[in-house]
């Protein structure tokens, strides 16, 4: 190249030099970092987009998830229902002579219940031929025959039948339908119960945040049926011309844009892979999810809309960043793309862990939940047990967590769950699914079994590891725990009814005596359908004035008199006659009813004590439970001012056991009943924890003596021997002594040598309504019982009543 020797063509060759080495350098630099920054914008742009699909076919399998189980759930719920509607004799009697009236009367407020509490809309008793007999939603409406897959499959197999089924105005309903054995095996005819999808839906969108236009074929359904349907029903959907081949059944957003719904389908009613709008600057995307029914043919379609504008915001504000990076150094865009892909994969897998940790656990334990259980439990069946090993499912329920709980409040309710946990959780099984169904009822899934005693030996670990009591505070609580077992593939193959029967004997467990555990039986169902029954007639039976009060007397062994009763709670039901005690009080306890009834029997008794003459003490049984209300004390005061009743003539009797609940509520109750001035009786003596050292702090004056340590008198001298030194004990604390269950008259004898100070047993009377009771107390004779009885002074304290004279 020339050189140019004057300073001024030197200052332009340089310049020019400048400018070319410039030119060459920055030219090609810039177009690579354009290049790149293209490149990496196309890169993120595409990104944007695969991600927004990531995220809605996250939220589409968690829909279609959550949408079977629901289902299941509800199904669950309408066999259920199904079973307690057919043990009710009423509506059974109705239905088995085609009594329409009587049917409707029985079941409309039935209805109205269930539909109140579980959602039911459709109610129907079907003939043997499936002519509707009664619509209970529709009563004017019966005659026709239905010939619904349901009911046709129901007829078919006598079995219970459920699934989706499409009606004629274009609604969804979950049905349920099951035939109605009559006394002798024949078929009577058939109940339904059914519920609208759209709680299910409606759930749906409101856990996972998402709309979904609903979307039915119109080949399935009729104009007219349909906009009849839409009318009735009071629910949004779109003229029945706007779509080729479908018709838009419903949505919760009235703003969703025409072009979404315009773009949803094809001419032919093909329902389009995905579809992706904007509306005001937010990206959203809506992918189909397709609706069978119980047929398994397609009916429509759910659309599940997803905002996924905040993907595209945070991508789009990085697309920015990345360019301006891309300006300064292609290396750092590189590692910024690699960057921002981990953590876009990062949030995406968080966010499903999130969502899927909410759908299937309990955030108070951590445990799986019920839906979680079921997932695992449905996987566990379908791998099938390797060789004869098996599968079973422990249902778990806490006995009198209920009192806790209502007594100290939530709170100590949930620490007591947490300890409950921690300690079950140590006992089971490596390998082993430990969740939580629901309030205090729990669910073990264990694999891999080899014989029942393997079962055994973990029911009975569970059961252990929850009797220890448990100290909150200044209160020391016991609980027990009651398990039923169902094993598979002996008690069945499906998850749903595994469950059930686990349920089923558990609650077995808990009737035969708590703190134990029970495989379940094929018998057991009737059982569990009898608790139903009287469960759901007991909340009537205190306002239909069917509990009555009896009264064992009570005699002086020195007075030779009746000197007081013990008042004895019975339910006669208008149709079942006399209901035991043992069969409906754990029922009030576990319901809490017991409180509500509990009070009318101090009412009661009271009152009627009041009519006797002379005046007498009336004995009253506590239950735990009661003693556990905070409201109990101030309770009872109010019964006594309203009943003019001297608090020295009613006493309260409890059990052993609350010797060991340091329950700062039933501490407080029992300080207060000293306050008021009601004796207190220990009952059942001898057969509980017979804790001496809590004994002396007991304010209790009464102390009853059980009748199995009555029963061994005079059949081994230890029992005589327990006895007389239990007399001597509770005299030396300045007790008075009560024998319960003295039936001979040896027993009499030998309890009056001991000096026993009062007896109350079928040798002088059983327990007796109060008119009989009267007339028993007005004509008592001593002698007529025991005439050659020895009888001795009465010593202070000892209660007093009729006398009659000595005898020589």
């Amino acid at each position: 190249m020339p050189v140019n020797d004057t300073p001024g063509a030197d200052e332009s060759r340089a310049h020019l030099t400048r400018r070319r080495l410039l030119t060459a350098f920055l030219v090609p630099l810039g177009v690579a970092m354009v290049c790149v920054a293209a490149v990496g914008i196309a890169a993120l742009s595409w990104m944007e987009r695969d991600e927004a699909n990531d995220q809605a076919e996250t939220t589409n399998r968690l829909v279609a998830r959550m949408y079977q189980e629901e289902m299941l759930h509800d199904a669950e719920t309408l066999h259920t229902a199904i079973d307690m509607v057919r043990n009710l004799p009423t509506v059974g009697d109705a239905f088995a002579r085609g009594d329409r009236a009587a049917l409707l009367a029985a079941t409309a407020p039935l209805l109205a219940q269930l539909r109140e509490q579980l959602g039911v809309t459709h109610f129907y008793f079907h003939g043997p031929d499936r002519v509707n007999l009664l619509r209970v939603h529709q009563p004017d409406r019966f005659g026709d025959r239905i010939d619904r897959f349901t009911t046709v499959q129901a007829q078919r197999t006598q079995s219970p039948v459920w699934g989706l089924e499409l009606g004629p105005l274009g609604t969804l309903t979950l049905r349920m339908v099951a035939p109605w054995p009559g006394p002798s095996g024949e078929t009577v005819g058939y109940v339904e119960l059914g519920m609208e999808i759209d709680r299910v839906l409606d759930h749906i969108r409101r856990v996972l945040d998402v709309d979904m236009p609903l979307w039915l074929r119109k080949n399935l359904i009729s104009r007219g049926g349909w906009e009849a349907g839409m009318w009735m029903m009071g629910r949004k959907g779109a003229d029945w011309d706007a779509y080729p081949g479908v018709v838009l059944s419903g949505q919760s957003h009235s703003d969703l844009p025409a072009r979404l719904l315009e773009r949803a389908f094809d001419e032919t009613g093909v329902a389009a892979r995905s579809i992706a709008y904007d509306v005001g600057g937010n990206q959203f995307l809506g992918t189909p999810l397709p609706l069978t029914d119980v047929t398994g043919a397609q009916v429509g379609w759910m659309i599940v809309v997803s905002d996924v504008t905040a993907v595209y915001h945070a991508d789009t504000v990085k697309v920015f960043v990345a360019g301006a990076v891309a300006l300064l150094v292609a290396a750092l865009l590189a590692l910024f793309f690699r960057w921002r892909i981990g953590m876009v994969a990062r949030t995406l897998t968080h966010r499903e862990e999130q969502v899927t940790h909410l759908a299937t656990r309990d955030p108070l334990t951590g445990l799986v939940n019920r839906a979680g259980f079921l997932e695992r439990l449905a996987r566990a069946l379908g791998e099938g047990p390797p060789d004869d090993r098996r599968t079973a499912v422990l249902v778990l329920d806490l006995d009198r967590f209920k009192s806790i709980n209502d007594s100290l409040g939530h709170t100590v309710g949930d620490l007591v769950l947490k300890e409950v946990v921690a300690r079950i959780a140590g006992v089971v099984r490596e390998g082993d699914t430990l969740a939580r169904l629901e309030g205090d009822e729990f669910a073990i899934l264990a694999q891999g079994l080899k014989g029942e005693d393997t079962v055994e030996a973990l029911a009975e670990r569970v059961i252990h590891v929850t009797d220890p009591p448990i100290e909150m505070g200044a209160s020391t609580l016991r609980l027990s725990c009651s398990v039923g077992v169902a094993r598979a593939p002996e008690d069945g193959g499906d998850a749903l009814e595994l469950l059930r029967k686990a349920d089923v004997a558990m609650h077995q467990a808990k009737a035969a005596g708590r703190g134990r555990y029970s495989f379940f039986a094929a018998e057991m169902g009737d059982r569990v359908a009898e608790r139903m029954r009287l469960e759901s007639a007991i909340h009537a039976a205190l306002a239909q004035g069917q509990f009555q009060l009896y009264y064992q007397p009570q005699v002086g062994t020195r007075s030779r008199g009746i000197i007081g009763a013990e008042a004895l709670i019975r339910w006669i039901h208008p149709e079942w006659g006399l209901i035991r005690p043992d069969r409906f009080v754990p029922i009030l306890e576990e319901t809490g009813l017991i409180r509500e009834v509990g009070l009318w029997v101090i009412k009661q008794a009271c009152r009627d004590a009041q009519a006797w003459n002379p005046a007498m003490r009336v004995a009253v049984n506590l239950s735990p439970v009661q003693l556990a209300d905070r409201e109990f004390i101030g309770q009872v005061r109010t019964i006594l001012d309203q009943q003019g009743m001297p608090p020295e003539r009613l006493e309260f009797e409890i059990t052993e056991s609350i010797l060991m609940e340091r329950n700062d509520t039933v501490i407080a109750n029992l300080g207060g009943i000293r306050e008021l001035g009601i004796p207190l009786a220990l009952d059942d003596f001898g057969t509980g924890y017979s804790s001496l050292s809590y004994l002396k702090h007991l304010p209790a004056s009464v102390l009853k003596l059980d009748k199995s340590l009555v029963d061994d008198l005079g059949v081994d001298d230890a029992g005589s021997t327990i006895i007389e030194g239990m007399i001597w004990m509770a005299h030396a604390l300045g007790m008075t002594v009560v024998a319960e269950g003295v039936e001979t008259a040896p027993q009499l004898r030998a309890l009056v040598r001991y000096e026993c100070d009062v007896i109350q047993g079928y040798l002088f009377s059983g327990p007796l309504p109060m008119d009989a009771f009267d007339r028993y107390h007005a004509g008592f004779s001593w002698e007529a019982h025991l005439p050659a009885a020895p009888v001795a002074a009465d010593p202070p304290g000892v209660r007093q009543g009729v006398r009659l004279p000595r005898l020589p």
